[in-house]
């Protein structure tokens, strides 16, 4: 991946597929202050409800292969951000790793890590695959028709009947005689 942008793409589209009903997924949400000046801005935010809770998941992204492992200060930064933002989960994704010690900084504060390498479409295509596809057929049998006829016919038809009453049954082979 070269562009960030990319990895958020891919990211959201991975957690929107999965994601619970009742969820909603979120790009690149902008927070402004009371003068309208921007405070922050998330890559992606999942958010709902599970059971009572209202739920909050922040998940950033970071795609620099030329800066290496992703540094603790980008740690450092998600866990402020949680607290200050009220988030209940926070999840870096990195495409180059952590740093060492990171890891264990990061499970202390309860920032779960993702490492993406690079994906090909087919390798992609086979991750999110229909196991079923529910497919309603309705059948239904005709016991009883009417149908109206034109008045030609209509008069053949009585012509060649027996009954008296104005509603005959006919089957298909008094059409022979008309």
């Amino acid at each position: 991946m070269s562009d960030g942008k990319q990895l958020e793409s891919l990211v959201s589209y991975l957690e929107e597929s999965l994601k619970p009903k009742g969820f909603e997924v979120e790009k690149n949400d902008k927070v402004f202050d009371d003068d309208g000046n921007q405070i922050a801005e998330f890559d992606i935010i999942v958010s709902g409800k599970f059971g009572s809770t209202e739920m909050r998941w922040l998940i950033e992204c970071r795609d620099r292969p030329s800066a290496g492992a992703a540094p603790g200060s980008w740690i450092e930064q998600l866990v402020g951000r949680r607290s200050r933002f009220g988030f209940n989960k926070v999840t870096a994704v990195s495409t180059t790793g952590f740093a060492p010690g990171l890891i264990e900084y990061a499970k202390r504060e309860g920032i779960e890590l993702r490492t993406v390498s690079e994906v090909s479409p087919e390798e992609f295509s086979s991750w999110i695959q229909v196991g079923s596809f529910p497919m309603q057929t309705n059948r239904y049998n005709l016991k009883h028709a009417r149908v109206n006829v034109a008045a030609d016919l209509r008069a053949c038809l009585k012509n060649n009947s027996s009954g008296d009453s104005g509603e005959h049954e006919f089957d298909h082979r008094d059409l022979d005689h008309c």
